[in-house]
């Protein structure tokens, strides 16, 4: 698909997850950091949601490899690879923090771990 099809897509997609009524009564929302192409794009999306005052959630993937016992890992690989992977739900601070994500493989962003955005499951219950 062309740039121009996917833009206009993810406008319908846009527009129609903000004008949903689960979307009204939401307060906590996790959606997808989208790749630089070919995927509906959601940062405008996460942009109204933040507008909104609400808690948006993005996901961070961290790939441990082997490690001799004696060695405390304290950073992670972002590389959605293969080892041993771990999903966490980090809440967005703001727009502008979203916007600064770096882009890892396939082109797909995510926080950096120094970041030190907060896990869904520390900022209240699910509704």
């Amino acid at each position: 698909m062309s740039r121009e099809d996917i833009m206009q897509q993810s406008d319908i997609v846009r527009e129609k997850i903000l004008r949903s009524l689960w979307l009204k009564n939401a307060k906590r929302i996790s959606i997808y950091s989208s790749a630089n192409s070919g995927e509906i794009q959601t940062d405008k999306i996460v942009e109204e949601l933040l507008n909104q005052g609400k808690d948006v959630f993005v996901p961070q993937v961290l790939v441990f490899l082997e490690a001799p016992a004696n060695l405390t890992i304290k950073t992670a690989l972002f590389q959605f690879a293969t080892g041993s992977l771990v999903m966490k739900m980090l809440r967005v601070p703001s727009f502008q923090d979203y916007e600064r994500m770096e882009h890892y493989r396939y082109g797909i962003r995510q926080p950096k771990q120094e970041d030190n955005w907060e896990p869904y499951e520390k900022t209240g219950e699910l509704h």
